[in-house]
């Protein structure tokens, strides 16, 4: 069970070049909207609810061809795939370089978001088909490599803005070049050498099996709010800081955006060492009380309050990726499936959350729905309690199929290695709680 996929050095070394630039544009691509979408609401004079409606429609696109995707995957393979986020994303952006009203921009930067859906997906199931025995180091560094391209964003959005003079059309004017590039290269990479999982494998578990487990809907709210704390910064920071103390988008707002992200990033390559020490729920507590006070002392302080504000990304930036491995290590040979429904669980969460911040600003006051960070962050750490207790009850009665060791040191919460029980037909193993998180 299990066996290492065989690949050719070459072809290995392909696939993981594909998989790491994919992300990267990910990065890039999504994270322009920190300096472009406060520039279309500006471009049409929208009211800070349409710009929830941007927010929020432009993720739902991203949610719900998460479900989309892996339909695709299992029938036409991670290659269709990732092609079809290219072709996606690079449609978007060319029409919304074009379109004439604020509405087709939100249809149109919604088609861009489809295309995201498709990459998130296919990342994760080529990460899976090609590392079976370290999946979640190599999860963790495809994130690392989203990191990278979010902080990159907001400067190249920044940099096309100021070159080009067209405000957010010249942004999304060039972008597809490298897009398209990137698709023709991974048109050419051979995918031929890695195969899908066995029948037996796929029908393990349905999606609307996993959508009955309330395990997963737990974890998928909580991951939700996670996200609403995330991309408050890169949706909502920008404006706060341009319409509460005047500052520039294109500069003190890119710059906010980029810091954030740089911490983001560098927690991804090294908290898993503390992670290890202090155990998985301990640490997750821990961010979420830090992200907590931070914003308080932001918000208190002021004007120079606010730049310590980009440090909650150190602490955020371990909260995607350890969920989403702990989802895979609980169902491995369902990992493609259950990472798709619970994206899609907190996916639909945030975008819900993302509409109600727009109403906020318009209706209380343009500052408040940034400052609800707070409020935002103390929900997911009682949601946090009860994902706890949910895991403390569950996960000696999960039978899942035995893993290789894929403790990671990047970022990953460690859990115990599972127990193998001797038997040839069947291979059931009981999940073993962290060391530390029980404590």
């Amino acid at each position: 069970m299990g066996d290492e996929v065989t690949v050719s050095k070459c072809s290995r070394i392909c696939l993981i070049i594909v998989t790491y630039a994919t992300m990267l544009a990910f990065g890039v691509v999504e994270n322009l909207k920190g300096v472009t979408f406060p520039l279309i609401k500006d471009a049409f004079n929208a009211s800070y609810d349409s710009q929830g409606y941007l927010v929020s429609f432009s993720w739902y696109g991203y949610v719900i061809f998460c479900l989309v995707s892996t339909i695709v995957v299992s029938h036409f393979g991670v290659k269709a795939g990732i092609l079809s986020g290219y072709v996606f994303s690079v449609v978007g952006c060319i029409v919304t370089a074009f379109v004439p009203s604020f509405i087709t921009i939100i249809v149109s930067l919604m088609v861009v978001w489809m295309g995201f859906g498709f990459w998130e997906v296919s990342n994760n199931a080529l990460a899976q088909q090609i590392f079976t025995k370290n999946s979640a180091v190599y999860l963790n560094l495809m994130h690392f490599f989203y990191g990278v391209g979010a902080i990159i964003g907001p400067q190249v959005a920044s940099l096309l803005v100021k070159v080009t003079k067209e405000s957010y059309r010249g942004v999304y004017k060039w972008t597809p070049i490298p897009l398209a590039v990137l698709l023709i290269l991974t048109a050419v990479t051979p995918f031929s050498s890695i195969h899908s999982s066995t029948e037996e494998e796929k029908e393990s578990l349905s999606v609307w099996g996993a959508f009955k487990m309330p395990s997963i809907w737990l974890c998928g709210i909580n991951l939700g709010f996670m996200e609403v704390i995330e991309f408050g910064a890169s949706n909502w920071g920008a404006l706060y800081y341009r319409d509460v103390y005047g500052y520039s988008v294109e500069k003190e707002g890119a710059t906010f955006v980029s810091m954030f992200y740089v911490l983001f990033t560098i927690s991804r390559l090294f908290s898993g060492y503390l992670i290890e020490k202090l155990g998985y729920f301990t640490s997750l507590y821990g961010s979420m009380v830090l992200v907590i006070i931070i914003y308080l002392i932001g918000f208190i302080v002021g004007k120079v309050g606010i730049w310590v504000i980009p440090l909650t990304g150190y602490f955020i930036g371990i909260m995607f990726p350890t969920y989403m491995c702990l989802m895979m290590k609980l169902y491995p040979e369902n990992a493609s499936m259950v990472s798709s429904v619970v994206i899609f669980i907190s996916g639909a969460t945030n975008g819900l959350i993302q509409l109600v911040i727009g109403y906020i600003n318009e209706y209380i006051g343009n500052a408040w729905g940034f400052r609800c960070n707070v409020l935002y962050t103390l929900i997911p750490f009682i949601l946090l309690l009860c994902v706890h207790l949910q895991y403390k009850r569950t996960k000696k009665e999960l039978p899942v199929k035995e893993v290789a060791s894929t403790e990671s040191h990047i970022s990953t919460a460690p859990v115990e290695k599972a127990n193998e029980k001797d038997s040839k037909e069947e291979v059931s193993v009981t999940v073993v709680a962290e060391r530390k998180a029980e404590d």
